[in-house]
């Protein structure tokens, strides 16, 4: 059976380029072996993920991903099982948003003020939108 987490948090500080490029390194390792899809969006210091696979490897990744001291203040929006993979042929997508808010001023309203990735949490929906809207871009 599949099932996805989406889930917010912020980094413990700003992480550099070197940071991210390796943290998605050890992400798409992982997720090669559990056979976890997904993706992975970082602005300023929060980071919202979707994660899918077989349940049993999904709670345990996420387990883990719970226990990362990089971030703090997870918070899971969407916890359910899944018909469909929405990210089957990404291990690990990635988008640092920062450079998207730049060329896009859609994006510069949308993750200005209260509409930011921290406070998405309030509508689960909105994230879920977002992560499929990057998807739909590659």
């Amino acid at each position: 059976m599949l099932h996805h987490i989406v889930y917010i948090s912020t980094a413990v500080r700003l992480m550099s380029f070197p940071e991210l490029v390796e943290l998605l390194d050890q992400a798409r390792n992982k997720n090669e072996v559990l056979s976890i899809s997904g993706l992975l969006l970082y602005k300023d210091r929060s980071f919202i993920q979707l994660i899918e696979g077989p349940s049993d490897s999904v709670r345990s990744l996420f387990t883990s991903i719970e226990r990362d001291l990089r971030h703090t203040h997870v918070k899971i929006l969407i916890d359910e099982p899944l018909e469909k993979r929405m990210f089957g042929d990404w291990s690990m997508g990635f988008v640092n948003v920062d450079n998207e808010v730049k060329d896009n001023p859609g994006f510069k309203d949308y993750f200005s003020g209260q509409e930011s990735i921290s406070t998405m949490g309030a509508e689960p929906t909105k994230a879920l939108r977002l992560l499929q809207y990057f998807r739909s871009r590659s």
